[in-house]
């Protein structure tokens, strides 16, 4: 008996960011110090007070740092920005413009425990993820409610950041005139 001949039909699906990798080995203790260097340098040269987290390819903390004057909150954010990346084995900015652009991407909010916010990211040795790092952070306070409705209405999470640094700046600048 022949069966007859099925047609593709073409449907309209929104990308899919697709992931960096597979799973390799759990990244070592040196490769994890090396990660948080990099990140602690980049946070330092632009003055954020923020938490980094390191986690392993099975998504288990390796290192944890928290910066002067970074929020409690900022903990559990950077741990579960850093597991996130891992578990779905892409940024999380990936996941975050997903759930932005609505439709199937809100499906993420059922996902229990991810952390759909930017700043976690896959650490790829050789092609095979070994570990995910995230940064965690809580300005609001720290920010205007100007700058704050701004942050809100550009998505731009790395906006408020700057904004943080030059508000610190500006106080720095007031106190050494008053000085």
């Amino acid at each position: 008996m022949k069966l007859p001949r099925r047609e593709r039909v073409a449907t309209a699906q929104t990308p899919v960011h697709k992931g960096v990798g597979h799973y390799g080995p759990p990244i070592t203790l040196d490769q994890a110090k090396k990660a948080m260097a990099a990140a602690e340098a980049k946070a330092r040269q632009n003055n954020w007070n923020v938490v980094i987290s390191i986690v392993d390819s099975g998504g288990h903390a390796v290192m944890l740092q928290r910066l002067d004057g970074s929020h409690l909150a900022a903990i559990g954010i950077a741990e579960g920005k850093a597991r996130t990346a891992v578990e779905f084995r892409r940024p999380t900015k990936a996941l975050e413009d997903a759930m932005a652009s609505g439709g199937v991407g809100l499906k993420y909010f059922t996902v229990r425990g991810a952390m759909l916010i930017e700043c976690g990211i896959p650490i790829v040795v050789d092609g095979k993820i070994v570990g995910g790092r995230g940064c965690g952070a809580i300005i609001w306070g720290a920010l205007d409610s100007r700058r704050r409705a701004q942050c809100l209405r550009d998505r731009a999470f790395p906006h408020c950041i700057r904004a943080q640094a030059e508000r610190r700046s500006d106080r720095g600048a007031k106190s050494r005139r008053n000085s």
